[in-house]
């Protein structure tokens, strides 16, 4: 179990791809101490990113357990500067990662390529995506958390929502696993290190990266709009 108190260096032991994943906040990871440090770094409540590290350490087991109503603000924050490190970060790294390699006499030049193809249409669909629930959904739970059910109930009124369906999380989720795989087993069949076995590395984090993103909008978030607005129609009625 991951504790305020955990030591940004020793994370790496517990998991080898947290401190990939911590780098997705963009702070130097060498000037903060402690995770309760970069906490108070990037302006969090007190234990939102421990509880963020260790969902994301947990994910095979779809553990949602850390995940606590006090986060909800703190959850929309970091969903939509999850929308910008995406859109602007990760995506663009990994199609001049894979530019890079195009450019060489590389053997993995035709995976690189088919790679790219997926992956700008890819980050178009997300891009997308990431636009309606920024129009849509997140407004609206702002407005239901900040909402008192004897007031307000007449702004609710005209409020519409499309409540961003899990099969298209799954969908666009499922996509980037599929490519992943067929690079790994690209690299499997190759004898030697290639420019290729960085890119999957980070794809392989980048996955894990949007399922914790998918698990805390289905699991956490809509249910949440979905019971706020079950509560109103029926105080309505």
């Amino acid at each position: 179990m991951i504790q305020n108190s955990t030591p940004i260096n020793h994370l790496a032991e517990i998991d080898h791809q947290l401190l990939m994943y911590l780098r997705r906040f963009g702070k130097p990871l060498d000037e903060v101490l402690t995770v309760g440090d970069l906490n108070q770094e990037l302006g969090y409540q007190p234990g939102f990113l421990k509880m963020l590290l260790n969902t994301y350490f947990n994910l095979p087991e779809q553990n949602k357990s850390e995940i606590e109503k006090q986060f909800y603000p703190d959850l929309i924050r970091y969903l939509r500067e999850s929308h910008t490190y995406y859109t602007n970060v990760a995506f663009p790294q990994i199609n001049r990662s894979l530019e890079t390699i195009l450019n060489q006499d590389d053997p993995s030049v035709p995976a690189a390529f088919i790679c790219q193809t997926f992956i700008q249409h890819y980050a178009h669909k997300m891009a997308l995506h990431f636009e309606e629930e920024e129009r849509s959904l997140f407004p609206l739970a702002e407005k239901l958390m900040a909402v008192n059910f004897v007031c307000g109930l007449s702004d609710l009124n005209n409020y519409s929502i499309v409540l961003m369906i899990e099969n298209e999380h799954e969908s666009l989720n499922e996509e980037l696993k599929r490519v992943h795989e067929v690079l790994l087993r690209f690299r499997l069949s190759e004898r030697s290190y290639s420019p290729i076995h960085g890119v999957l590395a980070f794809m392989s984090v980048l996955q894990r990266d949007i399922k914790l993103h998918e698990l805390i909008e289905d699991e956490i978030l809509l249910p949440f709009v979905t019971c706020r607005l079950n509560a109103i129609r029926i105080m309505k009625n």
